[in-house]
């Protein structure tokens, strides 16, 4: 597991699998976030940010200057470049 001394971390972040997870500098993760193994929150000019009560299901990635609503979830295996209203769920 690689995370940044910069991102910025909330409270309530959890890590049910913690392998190979990936978090990259000035991300920021609001509160109540599950991460799961094989996960990447990177950077392609600029780095997400993402709301509460989220869930980043294995193998995905999220990259770029977007935001993550609240209450949203990503499907295992997704790749994410674009911005997500609250309560949506994402799968591609």
């Amino acid at each position: 597991m690689d995370v940044s001394s910069s991102a910025v971390i909330g409270p309530a972040l959890r890590l049910p699998h913690p392998i190979g997870i990936v978090i990259g500098d000035n991300a920021v993760l609001h509160g109540s976030i599950t991460i799961y193994q094989n996960s990447t929150i990177g950077s392609k000019n600029g780095y997400p940010e993402i709301g509460n009560h989220t869930i980043i299901y294995p193998n995905s990635v999220i990259v770029g200057p977007i935001n993550v609503g609240d209450h949203c979830v990503i499907g295992a295996g997704s790749f994410l470049d674009r911005s997500l209203i609250a309560n949506t769920v994402f799968h591609k």
